[in-house]
């Protein structure tokens, strides 16, 4: 009998209970879930009740009174029944959680980017060695071809004028003779 008498006083009791300032400090953001949730009313009481009545909706507590609020509100605190504010934290936890991952993944394409675009200017900025590499060795076999052309010019222009002067001392030999 000592047993059962205290499981039922452990769970009609209050085991955790935090200041109506702490509760609206950790908990105030998760109003965004609740459309119709206003907390403006100017008394931390109301609207830190108002909050926990959305946030713990459908949850009760049995007792030997029968179903009860899992909460309930004090002069200055707010007193939770066993497994009450596990549930707000663990709602808190998941709100936390999907932030992060979506902070994760913002951090993650941002980097992402930055990587994309060192590859290219990297990527760019080979293709402009290699491009430049490509017409300077064009450019040098085009000059190296004009040079050759250049000189079998002069070769054959000079062939002509020594086969010329070749003439012209024959026949000035011949008339001198």
């Amino acid at each position: 009998a000592g047993l059962v008498t205290a499981i039922v006083i452990s769970r009609e009791s209050f085991p955790n209970r935090l200041p109506y300032e702490l509760v609206m400090k950790r908990f105030r953001f998760l109003e965004y879930k609740f459309p119709d949730c206003h907390l403006n009313s100017g008394d931390i009481k109301v609207d830190a009740e108002t909050l926990l009545n959305y946030l713990l909706a459908g949850r009760t507590v049995d007792s030997h009174q029968g179903k009860v609020k899992p909460f309930a509100c004090g002069k200055s605190r707010v007193y939770f029944r066993a497994g009450a504010l596990e549930c707000i934290e663990t709602i808190r936890h998941e709100y936390y959680a999907e932030r992060a991952i979506q902070l994760q993944a913002w951090m993650r394409a941002l980097l992402l980017r930055q990587q994309f675009v060192t590859l290219k200017r990297g990527m760019i900025r080979l293709q402009s060695f290699v491009r430049c590499w490509l017409a300077r060795t064009t450019f040098a076999r085009r000059v190296q071809s004009v040079v050759t052309m250049q000189c079998f010019t002069r070769k054959c222009l000079a062939r002509k004028e020594l086969t010329r002067l070749r003439e012209e001392n024959a026949s000035t030999i011949i008339q001198t003779r």
